[in-house]
């Protein structure tokens, strides 16, 4: 039977054995008062502290003696060595081990808190689901599929697990069309539905307005376009009166007013004359004509005409005529009808017999003023 005692002290332990000697191979039981701190010694009878050592030969660590702890020991021949404690033990710890398996420790044996997670399936949802760490696969995890999961089935715009929506994948439920607002022929996507135009398709549409009042008829549908013009003959601004616009074309055209007057018949004796001042508009006159007829009956063609025009201030034609008053009269060739511009409001007609005989008699003489514009 082995030596047996009770050692007392940390880490320095001393003992007492009767009759005990230091001889390799001997072999003696230890019971430890305290438990070791760090390397330790024992020290049986005064022999000599010798090391303790673990059965791979490593120095003790904290702990390695329990307090109270019988322990077996066997000289080397130089230190002690533990029997029985296993060796080294290694660094697991609870945490390093499978929830309810057990691991050997210098502490003892102590139970592994590993979570085990046994076999699944993972649906894909809306948000991550994490697999945590710091456990046990115990089974198979399946990270689930879908045949569905195609780009043709994805809107444009959207990327579902790397798989991108296709561009032919739209949102149509903003779609507000209908039929007849979709050209004839065409489809169009409206709310989730396909609806088919009935849209009429008119083309080109053009025309020539040519009068008043007239209208282009453009049939309901979708038209590419087209003219519509407004052509008038004769729309010219020489045809238009001076500044009014119509159609764009301002008119040049100036308005014609008249005004008119009498000199009454005269008798003129030998020699003589007599004037005659036009009563003109006070704007003054663009042009004036003057007409005196013959008093024969048989032949009333003008006896004498004249014309004054404004654009250069005289007369076109001769401003002294020979005025014919009656054909059975010797005198009428020394009766004469003269012309005096004064300005454009002013035009005197002078009488003037050159004969010696009295009663030089003349037809009344007709006067027309025009104004252009």
């Amino acid at each position: 039977m082995a030596a047996y005692a009770v050692a007392n002290g940390t880490n320095t332990y001393v003992a007492t054995i009767s009759g005990y000697t230091l001889v390799e191979g001997q072999s003696v039981k230890i019971k430890f008062i305290n438990a070791n701190t760090s390397v330790s010694t024992l020290n049986i009878n005064s022999l000599g502290a010798k090391s303790i050592v673990k059965g791979n030969g490593s120095t003790l660590t904290s702990g390695s003696i329990k307090a109270a702890q019988i322990c077996n020991l066997v000289y080397t021949g130089s230190v002690f060595q533990l029997l029985g404690e296993g060796g080294e033990y290694g660094t697991a710890t609870a945490s390093d081990v499978l929830s309810g398996k057990t691991i050997g420790t210098e502490d003892g044996l102590i139970e592994g808190t590993i979570p085990i997670k046994s076999a699944a399936t993972i649906i894909p949802a809306t948000t991550n689901q994490v697999i945590a760490a710091g456990q046990y696969l115990s089974g198979i995890q399946t990270i689930a599929g879908d045949a569905d999961l195609i780009s043709s089935n994805i809107k444009a715009g959207a990327n579902i697990f790397g798989v991108a929506g296709n561009s032919n994948i739209v949102d149509t439920s903003a779609g507000d069309a209908v039929a007849s607002q979709v050209l004839s022929g065409k489809k169009a996507y409206v709310d989730g539905a396909l609806i088919t135009g009935t849209m009429p398709n008119n083309g080109a549409q053009s025309d020539t307005i040519t009068k008043q009042g007239g209208t282009k008829a453009i049939p309901a549908g979708y038209t590419t376009g087209g003219t519509v013009t407004a052509s008038f003959a004769n729309l010219s601004s020489e045809n238009i009166k001076s500044g009014v616009n119509v159609g764009g074309v301002v008119g040049t055209l100036k308005p014609l007013t008249m005004t008119s007057g009498t000199i009454a018949s005269q008798s003129l004796g030998g020699y003589s004359t007599k004037t005659f001042q036009l009563n003109l508009p006070s704007g003054g006159a663009d042009a004036v004509v003057a007409v005196s007829r013959r008093t024969w009956s048989v032949d009333s063609r003008p006896a004498i005409s004249m014309i004054y025009d404004n654009v250069d201030g005289k007369f076109k034609g001769v401003n002294k005529i020979n005025y014919i008053a009656s054909v059975s009269n010797s005198y009428s060739d020394n009766l004469y009808m003269e012309y005096t511009v004064i300005d454009r409001t002013q035009i005197i007609i002078t009488l003037e017999n050159t004969s010696s005989a009295n009663g030089q008699a003349t037809a009344p003489i007709d006067w027309y003023c025009y104004n252009f514009g």
